[in-house]
């Protein structure tokens, strides 16, 4: 299985898991969700062997942010929940993030 996280303005509202045959490589797996759900889709992935070399940061989740390479954890006073589903919990930014 190969898991995807839905972005939306920088952060993940969504992650999904899809068959490896509709997942691999990552284009075809973007490329099926996208077509099947919209939006832009980026693979993520559970673990790696070592965490300071994952390959993208860090396994997203809901909330996390997407800076076009890595996911990060937003920092906690720069968000707040908008709505949550079984399926999706979106957030946005209430300020701005502190340098």
């Amino acid at each position: 299985m190969a898991t995807f996280a839905k972005i939306e303005d920088g952060y993940v509202v969504e992650v999904v898991k899809v068959d490896d045959s509709c997942g691999e490589p990552e284009a075809v797996g973007a490329a099926f969700l996208a077509d099947l759900k919209g939006g832009e889709w980026v693979q993520t992935w559970y673990s790696a062997a070592d965490e300071t070399k994952h390959p993208r940061g860090k396994y997203a989740g809901i909330g996390d942010m997407w800076d076009g390479r890595n996911f990060t954890l937003p920092p906690d006073s720069s968000v707040e929940p908008v709505s949550v589903s079984k399926k999706t919990a979106a957030v946005k930014p209430t300020a701005e993030p502190k340098a």
